[in-house]
């Protein structure tokens, strides 16, 4: 049996004010992203450092999130160090003419985009300033906001847990609630209610309480989407077939089985 003396007892109770003290840090929105995409490309949020290494190298989409991110850095900077700060959004706005170039990816630096952000294949995208929560996911060919005349100052807000298929369009002073997934080829131009799936042109909605979790693949504590649960079923996914219909895979356009 182990005595504790009251030595012992002030110790643990020192250490215990000091944890208090100095909780655990904060990370930041682009570590967040990264996990997100570690969890979709290595299927862990522990990867190993080649795996890390080839999606920071190879992976188009985290260089276009990585130099939003600087320059949201580079404005906090500027309105501390007004020198530096210059310098710094120098750099960010050559980077980002460059990914707009190479990658052919438009983000606004006006642009309010939240943690665990994801874009799953890069080219003809653009991000207008506008606000996107937590965990959203767009694919190439989306448009968000266009620079037409009259257009200004017409701010879309989209909500957490939010996905864009392919060749989507989201125009309008409108707001997208949370869970909203947004099928391939859709043009949005009014308020979309939480949890819906929206599909065509004009979008309609065509399914309620609609589960995107399988299309996500992340969940904002870290984990992936398709965990199974006691029963051995797939929590967070929807058959195959309605996946591909919804992402735009389904090429003779017919709504396959299983589609809500």
């Amino acid at each position: 049996m182990v005595n504790v003396t009251d030595k012992d007892r002030v110790g643990i109770a020192a250490l215990e004010e000091r944890m208090d003290r100095h909780p655990k840090r904060r990370r930041s929105a682009f570590q967040i992203d990264l996990e997100k995409y570690y969890v979709v490309l290595c299927k862990t949020q522990t990867p190993s450092v080649s795996q890390k290494i080839r999606v920071l190298v190879f992976n188009m989409g985290v260089h276009c999130i990585a130099v939003y991110r600087f320059g949201q850095f580079a404005q906090r900077l500027q309105a501390r160090h007004r020198i530096i700060g210059r310098m710094a959004r120098v750099i960010y706005l050559a980077m980002n003419h460059g990914i707009g170039f190479i990658h052919k990816v438009g983000v606004r630096e006006e642009s309010e985009i939240g943690p665990g952000f994801h874009i799953c294949h890069v080219g003809n995208i653009y991000l207008g300033p506008h606000k996107i929560g937590k965990n959203c996911t767009v694919t190439h060919n989306v448009t968000i906001g266009v620079g037409l005349v009259g257009g200004a100052g017409r701010r879309a807000t989209i909500g957490d847990n939010v996905w864009i298929g392919t060749g989507s369009v989201v125009v309008g002073d409108i707001t997208i609630g949370d869970g909203v997934t947004i099928s391939a080829g859709s043009i949005v131009t009014r308020n979309v209610s939480a949890g819906c799936l929206v599909a065509g042109n004009p979008a309609r909605v065509i399914a309620r309480d609609y589960d995107n979790s399988g299309l996500l693949e992340y969940k904002m504590n870290g984990a992936s989407a398709a965990q199974s649960d006691p029963q051995g079923s797939t929590v967070g996914s929807e058959p195959q077939d309605a996946r591909a219909f919804v992402a735009g895979s389904t090429a003779d356009g017919r709504e396959p089985q299983g589609t809500p």
